[in-house]
């Protein structure tokens, strides 16, 4: 059994090394040694990722966490009130997702000391996770032998089980005209009135129920008295289903075309499919020994499907089933983060439930 005592020490120590997004390794280093101190053999990646493998009895089974935490993160002072973990009020926790990363430690250390048998394991601990899931991107997945696993990054309340998250694909268009001065607008092919006429067929927001479409960045002109002759755009597409989110971006590509032909211009257009989606029914067998393990721990599963992207929609696309499950954190990405120390014991007696034989 996990060390309730050495889960919050280990969770402590992993929050005070700084690791903003790209700048990982020293806490790729302290996985390694706590690893190691278990003789458990661990490597990093060409790309900084830290994998190891840990032999048991069974199929084997992935676990994942990311490393890299959001800003405000360096210099974080951990403290323990009123049965709570919180930083001083200046900087983020980084319970998301060190939490993690310490139950899975605890998990294979107190395995070790005691002897107890488990499943084979994949550790996977990401770099970049919150910048788009980069870690998981360039993962070298041959490394694997398990095709099934869990992770437990998600914000939602302790219980959750993440069902589905969407395929997401994002859109970066130049609506290219010719500019002049705004006395002479009719010299000129306004890129303005490209992305106005665009936007009239863009639907904006959500398309349909499982579909959102967002435009989020806008940009273009020169001066105030210019027609622009260059407007750019970024946008995004994430929908549950692949076949919708592919119609709406041929859509929109379709629309930019149409839009700026009308002006005598052109749209240069770059579609990128960031990473593909997940959709799990609740009688998934790993879904059911999620449910399962978070009973025995004495929560109650709940299931949901969100609009947020995770390493769990890098993997579905290399044919692993990564349930993600609610770290159990609160008011992640913020300075008032803070994980409750019951939730904390909840976390690590899971990760123990779903390994062991």
């Amino acid at each position: 059994m996990i060390s309730q005592e050495n889960l919050v020490k280990t969770f402590i120590e992993l929050a005070t090394i700084d690791s903003p997004t790209g700048s990982e390794q020293l806490v790729a280093d302290y996985i390694i040694a706590t690893l190691a101190a278990s003789n458990i053999a661990a490597q990093k990646d060409s790309y900084g990722n830290v994998f190891a493998h840990v032999p048991g009895v069974g199929e084997p089974l992935v676990l994942c966490a990311h490393m890299d935490v959001v800003q405000p993160c360096v210099g974080v002072k951990p403290q323990i009130k009123d049965g709570y973990i919180v930083s001083d009020g200046t900087t983020v926790l980084g319970a998301d997702n060190k939490v993690a990363v310490a139950a899975i430690l605890e998990c294979v250390r107190a395995a070790a000391e005691q002897k107890i048998t488990m499943r084979p394991l994949d550790l996977v601990f990401t770099c970049s996770e919150e910048v788009g899931n980069e870690g998981a991107i360039h993962f070298d997945y041959s490394l694997l032998q398990a095709k099934n696993g869990f992770s437990f990054d998600s914000g939602e309340p302790f219980g959750t089980i993440i069902t589905g998250s969407p395929f997401y694909e994002r859109f970066d268009v130049e609506f290219v005209g010719t500019g002049t001065h705004a006395s002479r607008p009719e010299t000129g092919h306004n890129a303005l009135a490209m992305l106005r006429d665009a936007l009239l067929l863009i639907p904006l927001g959500r398309p349909t129920q499982t579909s959102t479409c967002n435009i989020g960045i806008v940009e273009g002109g020169k001066a105030r008295n210019g027609v622009p002759g260059n407007i750019f755009i970024k946008g995004e597409v994430r929908s549950f289903k692949e076949g919708e989110i592919t119609s709406l971006v041929a859509g929109i590509c379709e629309s930019c075309n149409a839009a700026a032909a009308i002006y005598s211009g052109s749209a240069k257009i770059e579609t990128v499919r960031e990473n593909g989606g997940f959709l799990y029914e609740e009688d998934e067998p790993l879904v059911v020994a999620a449910a399962a393990g978070l009973t025995a721990v004495g929560a109650t599963p709940q299931y949901k499907k969100v609009f947020g992207c995770f390493d769990a929609n890098v993997f579905a696309e290399h044919n692993i089933t990564l349930v993600n499950i609610a770290h159990g954190a609160e008011f992640s990405h913020g300075t008032g983060e803070r994980m409750s120390l019951e939730n904390l014991a909840a976390l690590g007696g899971l990760v123990e439930q779903l390994t062991r034989v």
